[in-house]
């Protein structure tokens, strides 16, 4: 009797129950699925819009802003997908299981209604694998594609060792002598520093490197070509200015000059008159003032009265003027010469190469620089 009552309990309500929980699930797997690719796309075409705009990866904060412009969709999206995953009423799954069954129950004989269902449900479950498989490939391609355009943009980046910022790899300079890289920016800086402050021809900003930096090679590409010119003159200047023998226009603004040498001269003649073929004047060398005509000698004119009349009058121009700037004008410890600072740092170069503070006229001679001076004295820049 057992036997028989177990042979007669129907089992296709239970196999309609199934077959609704394993359908059931599949839907739930594909909503999950599309909600996560859908997200993992939106990420990739974020990154493919960083690659394109060759934006960079400089800290954590722009790392972190990979997911801003995606975070409040994210979020929209969860909601919406909540908000559609509301608990169904209790009597939904009976209502679709009872379906199941009375779609069944059409049919004709019970082995063919209990061999369909059976072959329905091994059928959806080949299906939900195979759908798993496929997502998960594909998800995996989508993680994969993320992880290599983020490491393509990162390679973008390197650090500069000068500087110690993060910058885009276009903007790095290899020096042609020493090989060694630094970015655009801190090399023009040092380039402009060496020149304009120090009067030297800039050389490599790593410690210990003293290799010069080469004008086509390593100037040119990172000064603009008016720039370079301007800094190629002063250069050229500051080595005329150190040859033997260099004597300079007298004229205010007029940079010509000519290289004066008198030892194969004799005592008696010696040329003095200088004609500069740039501004047209004329001077006398051993005098340092206009040229003088009508007088035999230079010691003829140097006891003349319109010798001291010339520099009475040359004297109380420079004494008036003096008298207006005294504040802007000091002396250099160096070679005594005036110096006049009209604005900015405090820390002076004078023509003679000579390294000093302006407030209180210490010069820096190795063992006394701009590190140890300023800030424990006083500032280096003006207020």
């Amino acid at each position: 009797m057992s036997y028989l009552s177990l042979s007669l309990v129907d089992p296709l309500p239970q196999q309609a129950a199934l077959l609704y929980d394993i359908q059931k699930s599949k839907l739930d797997l594909i909503k999950s699925t599309s909600m996560e690719i859908d997200n993992l796309s939106l990420i990739l075409a974020y990154l493919k819009d960083m690659d394109d705009k060759d934006e960079l990866f400089t800290d954590q904060d722009e790392q972190g802003r990979i997911y801003e412009s995606v975070v409040s969709h994210l979020k929209q999206r969860t909601v919406e997908h909540q908000s559609n995953e509301a608990n169904p009423p209790s009597t939904h799954r009976q209502t679709e299981i009872e379906q199941i069954i009375h779609r069944y129950r059409q049919k004709n004989t019970y082995q063919s209604i209990s061999r369909d269902i059976e072959v329905e449900i091994k059928q959806t479950i080949d299906s939900k694998l195979q759908f798993i498989q496929h997502v998960s490939e594909h998800i995996h391609n989508l993680r994969r594609a993320i992880v290599d355009l983020t490491t393509k943009i990162k390679a973008k980046t390197v650090e500069c060792s000068v500087c110690a910022e993060i910058v885009h790899c276009k903007l790095m300079v290899t020096l042609s002598q020493c090989q060694h890289r630094l970015c655009r920016v801190c090399l023009r800086r040092h380039i402009l520093s060496s020149i304009e402050r120090k009067r030297e021809t800039p050389k490599c900003p790593y410690p210990n490197c003293q290799r010069e930096l080469r004008h086509f090679d390593d100037l040119q590409q990172v000064l603009r070509r008016r720039q370079y010119e301007h800094l190629n003159y002063q250069l050229n200047m500051t080595a005329i200015s150190k040859m033997p023998g260099i004597k300079y226009c007298l004229t205010p603004d007029c940079d010509y000059c000519v290289q004066y040498d008198t030892t194969s001269c004799s005592q008696k003649v010696k040329v003095t008159k200088f004609e500069c073929k740039k501004c047209e004047m004329v001077y006398c060398l051993d005098c340092k003032c206009r040229w003088h005509d009508g007088f035999s000698s230079c010691h003829a004119w140097k006891r003349s009265v319109k010798r001291k009349k010339y520099e009475n009058y040359a004297d109380q121009k420079y004494g008036k003027w003096y008298k207006d700037n005294r504040k802007m004008v000091k002396e250099c410890p160096g070679c005594h010469g005036h110096v006049e600072k009209n604005e900015g740092c405090n820390h002076m170069t004078c023509r003679c190469e000579t390294e000093w503070c302006w407030l209180c006229g210490q010069v820096f001679d190795g063992v006394t620089t701009t590190y140890n001076h300023y800030g424990f004295f006083h500032a280096q820049y003006d207020n």
